[in-house]
């Protein structure tokens, strides 16, 4: 069942609830709606049966492996599938993330005109994944007629660029009795780099009434004493 709810807020909001309180706020001319993978097929119909003509479409898409596979699993569809199918997919859907995706992904945003926003520092903080960007060079001649055709720009400088990653690990250290993840870079079989968690540091600063700075290099060290000889 769905039922209406304006918030006290000062702009007007209108936020629709189904029973399992999944929510898709219509605010400043877009509908705003969490993550496409997880929202049930019934609140992104109402949804978009709510979207008035013009109206822009704001959505958390393809962010988490996990969410793309529980989409097919229980809806045998993908994410950015199941937007086209309810008719939220076009030139003013801005499709948030978009990580996880298949060439049929991309053939159908690009078709509908979707824009694509990337957000690399949140991926990273959350630890779901980077974009494709080998996926999105394969598209390069479709992307660079776009550019072409909304700009005035007469060229597109192209420059291949490669990558070499350290090899790593992630393992947790201990402050005190509270836990820290820790991200370690070996070079050479030796290690080189020791990078905290900043959520989990903050949040053991919190916990301690110490300066994040002090707890960040208390885990680095406790980090390099117990892994430096693995």
């Amino acid at each position: 069942m769905l039922t209406q709810q304006v918030p006290p807020v000062d702009r007007e909001v209108l936020t629709l609830v189904d029973e399992d309180g999944v929510e898709a706020a219509f605010e400043a001319g877009f509908v705003s709606i969490a993550h496409s993978d997880n929202d049930i097929d019934e609140t992104l119909a109402a949804a978009a049966r709510r979207r008035l003509d013009g109206m822009g479409c704001h959505i958390h898409v393809a962010e988490d492996p996990l969410d793309a596979r529980m989409s097919k699993l229980v809806y045998d569809a993908a994410p950015i599938q199941r937007l086209d199918r309810h008719g939220l997919l076009d030139d003013r859907t801005l499709a948030i993330h978009c990580i996880h995706l298949g060439a049929d992904d991309r053939a159908l945003l690009a078709e509908r005109g979707a824009v694509v926003v990337h957000n690399p520092e949140s991926n990273a903080n959350n630890g779901v994944g980077r974009l494709d960007v080998l996926a999105a060079a394969a598209d390069r001649g479709r992307l660079a007629e776009a550019v072409f055709a909304e700009t005035t720009t007469f060229g597109l400088r192209v420059v291949p660029c490669d990558r070499e990653y350290a090899e790593e690990r992630r393992e947790t250290v201990k402050i005190g009795k509270l836990t820290v993840h820790v991200r370690l870079g070996f070079a050479g079989g030796k290690l080189a780099t020791v990078s905290p968690e900043y959520e989990d540091v903050r949040r053991v600063a919190a916990a301690v009434g110490r300066p994040a700075r002090v707890v960040y290099e208390a885990a680095q060290s406790a980090a390099r004493t117990r892994f430096s000889g693995s």
